[in-house]
């Protein structure tokens, strides 16, 4: 039977603390970077035609692309942690069936939601606020490339690297990701501008279906040549919906996968409110939310990558080690997320000429910006608490923090400060409300007990 080598036993037993983090972490980190950087760079690129309309149309998208990202977590944050515990008890059957289980799942379920959009994605973006004319058909074609035909292989992408990642192999996780970031960032000029394809906002996200394409390739061509030495399989034999099992891995990724849909939610209500001021603030807010993705996908990489230390020495019942992982990680997550609300704060303006040439554009997202970001460090520390929730089966708990932040009582608060503040109220909602999230998250794990657990000290 496939079983760990003794290398990647080391990493997750006996391995400097710190060690283990950055081999585990900073190759999701970087990979996290990779992916904003194509996200950015489409953004970028688009915003280089000059035409706000082209941005405003991708900004009304997101909420559609974000469900992408809430089955990536659902099936592939949930799965890789289930796999990280029962490498800690040596359950080696099992991982096979949860692997199985994730890969299948998540075609089946993706690609029911890409046939959906390719039948209704033009009503539903009316409903969302794209305006009828040339907005409303820049973004009915970048939904037709981006999640109709790109939908699978975007999200088997990430649920395939997450299960990757889960077995010790961060760095090949990686890899795949930059082999699709890459080629997103040489694609995309060829598709967008006149002198190559010439098909504009569509050429972006035809750029990015191809690009995610190719990753998917790259893991399973890895995955196969690698199958007589790992734990995982696809093999549809291995396939299983038992509840201790597919259940089970579901349950671990449905916090992520509620943070991602309530995010989406939100973004709804966000962009109806923003649209009412015009154009250009619609633009402004599409380019701030990228900005913004930078240190949230890095704190989210971050917990991710300890994701599976933390759940094989829980289950390995290693709590010592488990405490020494949550402090370290603690420490450099709020130093990153202090080092970007400074750089944002100050060089807001410069981010937003970087993008757009817009006069009316720039003075909208410098504010943005500003107010948006104020909670970084704060953000980051969320991301490692609801990390330690699921590794230690409390997945209740990160559900709790995370519905608490997006999706319900921001939606009324932004409604509220867009009457008292116009407009730039609504950017301080969210700094606001994770400032109370991590307070929840602490009291959740310093003065409430889990079940059968003494008060957490670290």
């Amino acid at each position: 039977m496939t079983k760990l080598s003794e290398k990647d036993k080391a990493l997750f037993e006996t391995k400097p603390v710190y060690q283990s983090v950055l081999i585990l972490a900073l190759p999701t980190i970087i990979g996290q970077l990779i992916t904003i950087v194509y996200n950015l760079a489409d953004t970028w690129f688009i915003a280089q035609t000059g035409d706000t309309t082209q941005v405003a149309a991708v900004t009304m998208v997101l909420p559609l692309y974000l469900m992408l990202t809430v089955l990536s977590n659902l099936f592939g944050v949930g799965s890789g942690s289930l796999i990280s515990r029962k490498l800690g008890i040596e359950q080696y059957d099992e991982v096979k069936k949860i692997s199985s289980f994730a890969f299948w799942i998540t075609v089946i379920v993706t690609g029911l939601y890409s046939l959906i959009l390719l039948f209704t994605r033009t009503p539903i973006l009316r409903l969302l606020g794209s305006e009828e004319g040339a907005m409303l058909d820049y973004s009915s074609d970048y939904v037709l490339w981006t999640i109709v035909v790109g939908g699978i292989p975007t999200v088997l992408s990430v649920v395939l690297g997450h299960l990757i990642r889960a077995v010790g192999k961060a760095t090949q996780a990686s890899i795949g990701m930059a082999i699709g970031a890459v080629l997103n960032i040489i694609l995309d000029p060829i598709f967008i501008f006149p002198w190559g394809l010439n098909m504009q906002c569509a050429g972006a996200a035809l750029a990015t279906a191809i690009s995610n394409g190719v990753a998917t390739l790259y893991f399973l061509i890895y995955i196969g040549i690698n199958r007589k030495k790992t734990v995982l399989s696809f093999h549809p034999k291995y396939f299983t919906l038992r509840k201790n099992l597919a259940g089970k891995a579901v349950f671990i990724g449905l916090p992520n996968a509620a943070m991602t849909f309530c995010a989406t939610l939100s973004n709804v209500v966000l962009n109806l409110l923003i649209s009412s001021y015009g154009q250009a603030s619609i633009a402004a807010l599409g380019i701030v939310k990228k900005v913004d993705l930078v240190p949230a996908h890095i704190a989210q990489g971050l917990s991710q990558g300890i994701l599976p230390l933390l759940s094989y020495n829980h289950s390995a019942k290693n709590n010592v080690r488990v405490k020494q992982i949550i402090r370290f990680s603690l420490i450099l997550t709020i130093g990153l997320g202090a080092v970007f609300l400074i750089f944002y704060e100050i060089f807001a303006g410069n981010l937003m000429t970087f993008f757009i040439n817009d006069a009316e554009t720039i003075a909208y997202g410098t504010q943005f910006i500003r107010l948006h970001c104020m909670a970084m460090p704060l953000l980051s520390v969320m991301f490692i608490f609801i990390a330690v929730f699921q590794a230690k089966d409390k997945s209740s708990r990160a559900m709790i923090v995370t519905l608490f932040r997006k999706g319900t009582l921001d939606i009324p608060f932004m409604i509220l400060m867009n009457m008292a503040y116009p407009l730039y109220g609504i950017m301080l909602v969210q700094p606001i409300l994770d400032f109370v999230s991590v307070l929840l998250a602490v009291l959740f794990y310093y003065v409430i007990p889990c079940k059968g657990e003494k008060l957490y000290r670290l």
